[in-house]
């Protein structure tokens, strides 16, 4: 049975309730670095795209930014910072608590909220629109 459907059957998943379809065990002690007590930590990774693609002038562009943490400790006080090009305008954003964005001259700094362990949360904000 595949309790945490991670594609691993009861004998080779050794971490049998938390999704780990890489079951590394870098202890040794035969229980998954997912769930292992011993290894508690946060794995983040940013995944960032802007729309549409290309961008003409006037077009307005949507940043669309997902977080997702691998490891087993929930990851705290994230944010996202960009860097406006100077061609660009910054028209409104949002955060990922539905806050405005932060704003100092051209970068534009989005927090994100906590992220349990794994687990992914996302924003998608329309943001800069070009100027002529």
């Amino acid at each position: 049975m595949d309790h945490d459907k991670d594609g691993l059957g009861a004998r080779e998943d050794n971490c049998p309730l938390v999704f780990n379809p890489d079951p590394q065990d870098r202890d040794g002690d035969h229980i998954g670095d997912a769930c292992d007590p011993d290894l508690v930590h946060a794995d983040v990774w940013l995944v960032a795209s802007l729309a549409p693609s290309p961008v003409l002038v006037n077009d307005e562009i949507r940043l669309s930014a997902t977080v997702t943490n691998t490891g087993n400790l929930a990851a705290t006080g994230l944010s996202v910072r960009v860097i406006l090009p100077d061609a660009m305008t910054l028209l409104r954003s949002t955060d990922g608590t539905g806050q405005p964005c932060q704003v100092y001259g051209m970068r534009v700094i989005c927090a994100m909220p906590a992220i349990g362990g794994i687990d992914s949360t996302s924003i998608v904000s329309p943001l800069p629109g070009h100027t002529p």
